[in-house]
């Protein structure tokens, strides 16, 4: 069962926010995937000759949440409305818009699958970590496509279920703790600090293809779904994420852009943490 359609447990779920946006380096995991996914969004609306127009890029959220995104957007001098079933959810946002100098974006209380916005209107629409809360994303999809204007991006993070042949390499290269027998665990963790809540995601068991096809079927033209993010969380504590994974990966992203080979978060399949699913119209 989904958490799609069910704003009381989103209101508790936004209580109390971690704060995503930074004018900063990213310092933590989260932060850092919040920065590239907007960077990556950023690169296709410049390839699609939409962020130097007359006016401001208009874009909307999908599922906004935080807003974290839309406030990388609105810093960038885009016109941003935010959907959202959760009420809390949009309190936050606002909240933090404010807070960092964002101005007052737009927020819309409504089921995303029914936005009540206005056809052909938004230059690009998106969303992080929404999708696979719905077991038939199709409606979603349609809605996006018919709120973009023509030529405009579509832009999805969807997060999937890993398969379990996957795993073992994933984790002995990001996560070799993982790999431990679970009594020597135990026995280390004490005195190591070593034990740390992980953020758990929603998973999704539909394939790319399944992705390609619901696309298609929308009315999306430009379809791609691509392997996404191989950047793992460690499990040594927030003090490695910090000085030694999150520099890490810093520098891995610096390395694609000055060999010329930027493509952002963009990974091998086995690797991958999400897919990207984007499109036009």
């Amino acid at each position: 069962m989904t958490t799609a359609g069910q704003p009381e447990a989103w209101n508790e779920n936004w209580a109390s926010p971690d704060r995503l946006f930074t004018r900063r380096t990213p310092r933590t995991l989260r932060q850092l995937w919040q920065r590239a996914y907007f960077e990556d969004l950023w690169r296709r609306l410049d390839a699609a000759g939409l962020t130097a127009g007359a006016g401001p890029l208009v874009a909307c959220e999908q599922g906004s949440g935080r807003g974290t995104t839309s406030m990388y957007l609105a810093a960038r001098g885009a016109a941003v409305t935010l959907v959202d079933l959760a009420p809390n959810a949009l309190g936050e946002a606002k909240a933090a818009f404010a807070e960092d100098g964002l101005g007052d974006p737009s927020a819309v209380l409504a089921d995303v699958r029914d936005t009540g916005l206005p056809s052909d209107h938004f230059d690009c629409v998106y969303n992080i970590g929404l999708l696979e809360h719905f077991d038939d994303p199709l409606p979603v999809l349609r809605e996006a496509v018919r709120i973009l204007k023509p030529g405009g991006v579509l832009f999805f993070v969807v997060v999937p279920v890993v398969p379990e042949r996957n795993k073992r390499l994933v984790r002995a290269l990001f996560s070799p703790w993982r790999l431990v027998p679970e009594p020597v665990k135990a026995a280390v963790r004490p005195w190591r600090g070593l034990h740390r809540s992980q953020p758990v995601f929603h998973r999704t068991e539909f394939t790319r293809d399944a992705w390609s096809d619901w696309m298609v079927a929308a009315g999306a033209t430009s379809v791609e779904v691509i392997p996404y993010n191989p950047f793992h969380p460690p499990v040594l504590g927030d003090a490695f994420e910090r000085r030694v994974a999150v520099p890490l990966y810093r520098a891995a992203l610096a390395v694609g852009q000055r060999w010329g080979r930027d493509r952002g978060l963009q990974t091998r399949a086995g690797f991958e943490l999400c897919d990207l699913v984007t499109g036009s119209k």
